[in-house]
């Protein structure tokens, strides 16, 4: 909702305002109901430790947190030789010291900090998965249609690297933890997601 609409309410100010801002547009022209684009908030901050394939840990201020890549997921502990080979293309990426930008999206139920991971301006998740190490996960967390993820991911698939190089590629994480979970619901799951 615009923010006429949010400081007077159409309930209020009743038809005869609708009527006038629609006589107040041109022929052809428009009104901007729509409100305006709102940047995720970002933190500049250094690389602390490098847990997986898409959890770091950073400071912020005086406290370090986990934050884990937004839309992507690596594979399970279990998932070898792919596993560490995601977390040491991540570690690479992104040396312990490294300044980074994290723009936030959302916190998980792990209380990990959900967001985009800039390097000097340059978004790390691309790079990992053209190279195969990651897979892209829109189904955590929110959406990821403005992220260039699905064609970055489809160049590793083309030339089957990584985790792409099993013909259909490996068993996608999120379906080993809900087989897990399936098999025993009461124990523990390979990783967080």
């Amino acid at each position: 909702m615009g923010l006429f609409l949010q400081k007077f309410s159409l309930a209020w100010a009743g038809p005869r305002l609708l009527c006038m801002a629609l006589l107040a547009c041109p022929l052809g022209g428009s009104l901007a109901w729509s409100a305006p684009v709102k940047r995720a908030p970002q933190e500049q901050t250094t690389v602390v430790a490098v847990e997986d394939g898409h959890v770091l840990r950073v400071r912020l201020g005086r406290w370090e947190r986990r934050v884990r890549l937004a839309c992507v997921d690596t594979p399970e502990k279990s998932q070898q030789p792919w596993a560490t080979a995601a977390q040491q293309a991540l570690a690479k990426q992104l040396p312990l010291g490294t300044a980074i930008t994290v723009e936030m999206r959302a916190r998980d139920v792990y209380d990990r900090i959900v967001a985009v991971v800039r390097r000097d301006g340059q978004d790390v998740s691309p790079p990992l998965l053209q190279n195969g190490y990651l897979f892209v996960h829109d189904g955590y967390l929110g959406r990821c249609d403005d992220l260039p993820y699905a064609a970055a991911e489809a160049q590793a698939r083309q030339k089957q690297l990584g985790v792409w190089a099993e013909p259909g590629g490996i068993q996608r994480p999120w379906d080993l933890r809900q087989e897990q979970q399936q098999k025993n619901p009461q124990g523990p799951l390979d990783g967080e997601p």
